[in-house]
């Protein structure tokens, strides 16, 4: 990364770092799969969703009809989360990296990154392959840069 691209501002920098290690703990911090006594390639089976919109349907499905109390929380939590915990990044980002000021190159880098993620909690049994996952960390990411490209405006 060429100097002329980092912005020295200190509390973006500081915040980045911060942000991440927070992201690193929410994303990676948590064990789950090992502890339930299934085969390897049954817990990847039972953690892998490729079908877009099929998460997200099934938990405002839950939200909107109060189908279930007791997923209520948890539904509401993984739609708002996904989106919400991404915000930073998309404001972030752009404020440190000045060549991702530019949509389409914050939208290719950022996906690569969310689907790394992905991939990574599915391999590490630390979380799942959802590519509703992908699709709210992304609103939450481009929403995140239009608050930065808005506040930033020269």
């Amino acid at each position: 990364m060429s100097r002329k691209k980092l912005n020295r501002h200190p509390f973006m920098r500081f915040a980045f770092v911060v942000y991440m290690g927070m992201m690193l703990w929410l994303l990676f911090g948590r064990s789950r799969g090992w502890e339930t006594g299934m085969a390897y390639e049954d817990i990847l089976r039972q953690n892998v969703n490729f079908k877009p919109l099929f998460t997200i349907r099934n938990y405002w499905k839950v939200i909107t009809q109060h189908t279930n109390e007791d997923l209520y929380t948890h539904c509401f939590i993984n739609l708002v989360g996904n989106v919400v915990m991404f915000v930073p990044a998309g404001w972030l980002i752009p404020g440190i990296w000045r060549g991702h000021r530019n949509f389409f190159q914050f939208i290719a880098t950022t996906l690569a990154a969310i689907f790394m993620i992905e991939l990574t909690q599915l391999l590490t049994l630390l979380g799942s392959f959802d590519i509703d996952d992908v699709i709210l960390n992304m609103v939450g990411l481009t929403l995140g840069y239009l608050a930065y490209m808005i506040t930033h405006r020269k």
